[in-house]
């Protein structure tokens, strides 16, 4: 099986709603406009919620509480709103998955965003473009086990084993979470620097410029999740730290949780 089969084998998973597809493309302008945003948003009663109550969470709350979706939208900025929208519908489409743990997978991908954002901050890069790699980067997985059940359980075992996901998959399947997570977004016609960031994080010193140190960020963040600095004869992702002018010490320091505001 190649990946175009993968694809071809289900079409309904790759709908997204209307105002979802809206604010993609009002996201994709050279110039977003905030305000046509906000309205856009107050076509979607969940997104509009999820919105007001991130606006009002402790880590962005100021002195009066938030009750317009166009004051929130404000307040939140471009680069959360695309977040919140993006990963909503990601969890909108996968709401069950076979042999999944979905809490703990949000859990991780919530921990490589923190890691990635951390990263970028000691590199140089992006913080923010950061963040939405690491939230986003194994969403491949999830399409893998919705489509792929079967082989998902044998993926499962082998990784529980302390086999790299990635190998085990390629071994399986032909491909990697990677690929199959960028052809989805690809399809879902989500920013080209998230398709590539999902692709490219496991093997991102073969990512393109400008896009290398990003993916590079994203791939250090996943392999911290998935190593423990503390482990014997541990072999540290050395040339992508050099990469960036990092070493083991920037990921040894990483708290793999976020902290509370």
């Amino acid at each position: 099986m190649d990946i175009e089969q993968l694809f071809s084998s289900e079409t309904r998973l790759l709908s997204l709603n209307r105002v979802v597809q809206q604010l993609l493309s009002e996201f994709a302008c050279a110039d977003p406009d905030l305000l046509r945003i906000a309205r856009i948003l107050c076509q979607d009663q969940a997104l509009s919620a999820k919105v007001l109550r991130l606006a009002n969470s402790a880590h962005f709350a100021g002195a009066r509480q938030m009750d317009s979706v166009k004051d929130a939208a404000i307040l939140l900025g471009l680069d959360n709103l695309k977040m919140l929208v993006i990963c909503s519908a990601v969890q909108q489409r996968y709401s069950h998955v076979p042999h999944m743990d979905l809490p703990r997978f949000w859990r991780q991908n919530l921990s490589c965003a923190h890691m990635a954002d951390a990263l970028a901050r000691e590199s140089g890069q992006d913080p923010a473009r950061a963040r939405i790699g690491g939230l986003l980067h194994s969403i491949g997985q999830l399409f893998i086990h919705q489509q792929l059940p079967k082989q998902a359980q044998q993926i499962v075992a082998r990784t529980a084993q302390g086999q790299v996901r990635a190998q085990v998959e390629r071994e399986l399947l032909g491909f990697d979470y990677g690929e199959v997570g960028a052809e989805l977004a690809r399809r879902w016609q989500f920013p080209e620097e998230l398709v590539i960031l999902t692709q490219h994080h496991i093997r991102p010193l073969l990512a393109p410029e400008p896009y290398r140190g990003l993916a590079t960020v994203v791939g250090l963040a996943r392999w911290r999740i998935d190593h423990d600095p503390q482990a014997p004869l541990l072999e540290w992702p050395n040339e992508e730290l050099a990469s960036l002018g990092l070493q083991p010490q920037h990921l040894q320091s990483l708290r793999t949780e976020p902290q509370t505001a």
